[in-house]
C-alpha cells in the first residue's frame, strides 16, 4: 500500500455508530446510589443540595492532573509544578493516609476548585480494582463521595483508572457492566444523555473483559475531544474511542480489523483471541494528529495484515476509526517486530510499556521519534511518521534502533520524558521489572538517532514514573508480588544523575503510580492485581510540613500473621512543635472480624504505643492496608502499614523418593520463582515461571533420578485438597502414567539452558500423592498449590490472560 493509497483510505473512514442505552442503565442508576434529585441537565456542578458550579478553567497558580501520565502525549511531565523544588523536596512529610476498602490499581487524577457539598474543594479521584470510585479532599483525604461501578460482578477486577474531561465537569470511569460511565465531578451523579454510559465491552465476568488501559483523552486537530479505553482478557482485545461532544464512538478490534466498530461477543463476532491492549494507555501525537495503541501477543500468533495485528504498535486516526479497503481493515501505520512469532511463543508483548514520544524536531533526519518498550527486553526507537520505514501499515520490522535492556528485564509500566534545560537534550525514563533506567537521545556520525544509557536505579519492579518541578518521581517495589519486594520506596530523583533528593516508604502496590501537583505527591497503594489478593488499599499524600503537621507518626512497616493468631506493631510519635498534648490512637482497614488494641491507648504527643492485631481463624487470606491515626487537640497525623494474612499450614509434607542414590538431593521448596535452582544436582535456574504457579510450593528433584524405573518414584502428602502440577521436559514427552486425567492448562516453565517444561495438572484430595517414573530420559518437576490458590489464579488468568515472570533472556509478565 503506497502513501497515496493510504491517504485515499483515510477518506473512507466510516461514520461513527451510535450505541443506544440499554435497559440495564436503570440498574446502573441504583448502583451509583443516585437517590436524590440531580439538578438541571448540563449543569454539571449544580445539584439539589446547592452545590456550587465548577469552573471551566483552573484558577491561576493551580494545576489539574486530568489523566494518566498528565497529558495526552503521555510524557508524564507536569511543567507547572513550582511549589516543590530540588531545594525543598527533601522536607516532604506524610500529609494524610486514607484507608480504602478496595485496592487501587491505577494512578489518581486531580481537579482543583470543584463545587462539592462541602463547598469549593480540590479533589483527588481514585478507583479501586473492584470498581469503587472515590472523590476525596486533596488536602485532608476527607471523603466527598463514592460510587461502586462493579455491583454487577463482585469478583471482577480491572487495572484502569479514571480520567477527567477537559471541560472539568465530568469524571469518566469503567464499570463491570463493560461500559464507560460519565459522573459529575462534584457529586458523582451519573449522566445518561448521548448514549452514556457508553458500551465498550461485554459485561465482565471474573477474569474476563476487563478495562486494562487507564482512561485517557485527546483533543484532535478537528476540535473534537476523544476519550480512549482499552480492553483485554477474553474476546479479541479492542480499543474504544468516544467523541465527548457527540457521544458517538468507534471500536478498533486488534484481532479482527476487517470487522470494525463492533464489541466482540455483544454486537458482532471475532473468531480470533489475543492481541489485547496491555499497555497502560493510548498515546496521542498532536504534531501528526494520530493516536497510538498496542496489541499483545496472547494466544494469537496469526499476523494477517488488514485483519489480525498481534504484537503490533499501531497509529490510528484520533477518532479511533478503522480504515477500510477491499473488505480489510487498516490502521494508519504499524510496527510489528520481525520475530513476533517468538514473542508469541513466550508471551512477550513487545509494547506492554507503551511508547514515549520524543520532542518534535529533536533529530533533523527523523523529526518524529518514539521509544516503544515491552516484555521482549528491548527498546525500539522508531520513526513515528513511518513506523516500519516502508510507508504503509502491515510490514515487519523497520525500527531505527533495537536496544537490549536485559538489565531492566520486562517492561510493563509506562515511561516518562524530559528535556534537559541545561543543553536541550531529550531523555526518556523506562521502568522495568528490575528498576528504572535513564536514556538520552544522541546521534551517530551520520546523524541517525541513537539512545544511550545514562544511569539506573536497580530497585526492582518500578511503577510508571512522572516528572514535576524538574524532578523525577518513581515508586519502586511494585508488581504482582509486591508483598515480597525487598525495596518498597517512593523517591524524588535528579533526572540527569539519578541522585536521590527525597525518599519515603510505601506499601505493596501493583500498577499504581504517583502524581505530583500543587506541592503534593499522591500514591494509591494496595496489592491489586496480585491474583486479586489486594483486599484493601490506601491513598497516601506527602506535602511540605506546616503547623498542622506538628506531630509525626511512624509504625512498623509489615507484619505477617496466621489465621487465629496475633501480631504487634510498634507505633511512635515525634513532637515537631507545640505542647505534648494527649493523643489517642485508632486503626482502619482491618480484616473482617479482626480486633485491635493499643497499649497504652492514649499517650502524650512524642511518646509511643504498641498496636496488637488479632485475626479470627476464619479470615480471608491476603494483604490488608492499615491506617493508624493519632488524634489529639488540632492533630490527626496518620501512617500506613500492612498486614499479611497467610496460612500456617504446610501444604506439602512427608516427601519420600524411591531412589536411594539420589533421594537426598530431592527437597520440598516454597515460593517457586524466577532465579531458583531447577534440580538439586545441577546448577541451572528458572528464567520463565508462568503466573499460575508463581510462588507455590514445589518439589525440587534430582535430575539423575530420570534413570530409575521404579513406580511409584515419589510420594508425598498434601494437607488439603490440592492441584498437583507435573512439569515435563517437552523434548522427552509425557510418561505413560500421565494420562488424560491430567489437564493441560497451557502453562510452562523455562530453564536458563532453554529447556521448556510443560505443566499438566490434576486435583488430589488431602492425603498421599504417588507419582510414577520419569519418561524419555528427563526428570519431571512437581509444583503444588491448594485448590483455593488454583481457583483464584484461574479466575484471574483464564481466557487469554497469562501472567508470567521472567529473568534475563526470558519471557514476560503482564
Amino acid at each position: 500500500m503506497n502513501l497515496d493509497f493510504r491517504e485515499a483510505l483515510r477518506t473512507a473512514v466510516p461514520l461513527a455508530r451510535r450505541y443506544r442505552r440499554e435497559l440495564s442503565v436503570a440498574v446502573t442508576v441504583l448502583a451509583a446510589g443516585v437517590l436524590v434529585a440531580v439538578g438541571l441537565p448540563g449543569q454539571a456542578g449544580i445539584g439539589a443540595l446547592g452545590i456550587p458550579p465548577t469552573a471551566r478553567t483552573a484558577a491561576p497558580g493551580k494545576v489539574d492532573w486530568l489523566q494518566f501520565a498528565f497529558s495526552p502525549d503521555k510524557r508524564a511531565d507536569n511543567p507547572d509544578e513550582h511549589r516543590l523544588t530540588p531545594a525543598n523536596v527533601g522536607k516532604l512529610r506524610p500529609l494524610f493516609n486514607v484507608a480504602l476498602p478496595d485496592a487501587p490499581d491505577g494512578a489518581p487524577v486531580l481537579l482543583t476548585d470543584v463545587g462539592t457539598r462541602l463547598g469549593s474543594r480540590d479533589v483527588v479521584y481514585v478507583k479501586g480494582e473492584h470498581g469503587h470510585l472515590w472523590a476525596l479532599d486533596a488536602h485532608t483525604g476527607q471523603e466527598i463521595w463514592v460510587r461502586n461501578l462493579n455491583v454487577t460482578c463482585h469478583a471482577c477486577y480491572d487495572n484502569s483508572a479514571p480520567a477527567i474531561g477537559p471541560d472539568r465537569q465530568y469524571v469518566y470511569a469503567g464499570g463491570a457492566d463493560g461500559k464507560i460511565h460519565k459522573l459529575r465531578v462534584g457529586d458523582g451523579v451519573e449522566d445518561f444523555e448521548q448514549n452514556w454510559p457508553q458500551v465498550s465491552a461485554l459485561p465482565m465476568t471474573p477474569g474476563r473483559y476487563k478495562f486494562s488501559m487507564e482512561l485517557a483523552w485527546a483533543t484532535a486537530q478537528n476540535g473534537h475531544t476523544y476519550l480512549y479505553a482499552g480492553h483485554s482478557v477474553g474476546g479479541s482485545g479492542h480499543f474504544t474511542a468516544v467523541d465527548l461532544a457527540t457521544g458517538t464512538q468507534h471500536g478498533y478490534n486488534n484481532a479482527c480489523t476487517d470487522t470494525p466498530d463492533i464489541h466482540p461477543g455483544l454486537d458482532g463476532a471475532c473468531a480470533r483471541t489475543g492481541a489485547h491492549p496491555w499497555s497502560r494507555s493510548a498515546v496521542y501525537d498532536a504534531s501528526q494528529d494520530k493516536v497510538f495503541l498496542d496489541s499483545g501477543s496472547n494466544n494469537n500468533g496469526e499476523f494477517v495484515a488488514g485483519s489480525s495485528w498481534p504484537d503490533t504498535y499501531q497509529a490510528l486516526p484520533p477518532d479511533g476509526s478503522t480504515i477500510m479497503s477491499d473488505g480489510l481493515g487498516w490502521p494508519l501505520d504499524s510496527y510489528t517486530p520481525d520475530d513476533y512469532l517468538d514473542n508469541e511463543a513466550h508471551d512477550q508483548d513487545m509494547a506492554s510499556g507503551g511508547m514515549q514520544l520524543l520532542p518534535v524536531g529533536i533529530n533533523k533526519l527523523y523529526p518524529h521519534l518514539g521509544v516503544i518498550a515491552g516484555k521482549d527486553h528491548r527498546l525500539k526507537l522508531v520513526d513515528t511518521a513511518d513506523l516500519s520505514g516502508l510507508g504503509s501499515p502491515g510490514n515487519l520490522g523497520g525500527a531505527l534502533q533495537v536496544l537490549p535492556v536485559e538489565e531492566l528485564n520486562t517492561v510493563r509500566s509506562f515511561g516518562a520524558g524530559w528535556t534537559n534545560p541545561a543543553d536541550g537534550s531529550a531523555w526518556v525514563y523506562i521502568a522495568g521489572d528490575k528498576g528504572l533506567e535513564a536514556f538520552r537521545l544522541t546521534a551517530d556520525a551520520a546523524g541517525k538517532p541513537r539512545l544511550e544509557r545514562r544511569w539506573m536505579a536497580a530497585h526492582g519492579f518500578t511503577a510508571s514514573p512522572v516528572l514535576a518541578g524538574g524532578m523525577l518521581f518513581a515508586a519502586f517495589g511494585a508488581g504482582e508480588r509486591s508483598t515480597t519486594q525487598p525495596f518498597r520506596r517512593i523517591q524524588a530523583l535528579d533526572p540527569a544523575t539519578g541522585k536521590v533528593l527525597w525518599d519515603a516508604p510505601t506499601l505493596p502496590h501493583h500498577w499504581s503510580s504517583p502524581i505530583v501537583a500543587n506541592g503534593i505527591v499522591y500514591l494509591a497503594q494496595g496489592p491489586a492485581g496480585d491474583r486479586q489478593s489486594g483486599t484493601s488499599g490506601v491513598l497516601t499524600a506527602w506535602a511540605l510540613p506546616s503547623c498542622t503537621t506538628c506531630l509525626s507518626l511512624t509504625a512498623d512497616p509489615d507484619r505477617t500473621v496466621a489465621p487465629g493468631a496475633t501480631t504487634r506493631y510498634a507505633v511512635a510519635t515525634t513532637l515537631l512543635a507545640g505542647a505534648p498534648t494527649p493523643v489517642t490512637f485508632s486503626v482502619a482497614g482491618l480484616p473482617a472480624g479482626a480486633s485491635a488494641r493499643f497499649d497504652p491507648p492514649t499517650v502524650p504527643a512524642g511518646k509511643g504505643t504498641t498496636l496488637t492485631v488479632s485475626v479470627p481463624g476464619q479470615v480471608k487470606l491476603g494483604s490488608y492496608a492499615l491506617v493508624v491515626t493519632a488524634a489529639g487537640t488540632g492533630l490527626a497525623p496518620t501512617v500506613a502499614t500492612s498486614l499479611n494474612v497467610l496460612s500456617n499450614t504446610a501444604l506439602v509434607t512427608d516427601l519420600s523418593v524411591k531412589d536411594g542414590a539420589n533421594a537426598g538431593k530431592w527437597s520440598i521448596q516454597h515460593d517457586l520463582e524466577v532465579g531458583t535452582q531447577v534440580y538439586g544436582d545441577q546448577p541451572g535456574t528458572f528464567k520463565i515461571v508462568f503466573d499460575r504457579v508463581i510462588g507455590v510450593d514445589w518439589i525440587r528433584p534430582a535430575a539423575a533420578s530420570r534413570a530409575l524405573g521404579t513406580s511409584p518414584l515419589v510420594t508425598f502428602t498434601v494437607t488439603t485438597q490440592a492441584e498437583v502440577n507435573v512439569a515435563v521436559d517437552q523434548r522427552a514427552g509425557r510418561p505413560g502414567w500421565l494420562d488424560k486425567s491430567w489437564e493441560d492448562r497451557g502453562t510452562y516453565l523455562v530453564s536458563t539452558d532453554d529447556v521448556t517444561y510443560e505443566l499438566f495438572r490434576r486435583t488430589f484430595p488431602a492425603g498421599t500423592v504417588a507419582l510414577g517414573p520419569a519418561g524419555g530420559g528427563a526428570q519431571y518437576l512437581i509444583a503444588v498449590q491448594s485448590s483455593t490458590q488454583a481457583s483464584i489464579a484461574d479466575t484471574a488468568i483464564d481466557k487469554g490472560y497469562d501472567l508470567s515472570h521472567a529473568g534475563p533472556g526470558g519471557g514476560p509478565a503482564n
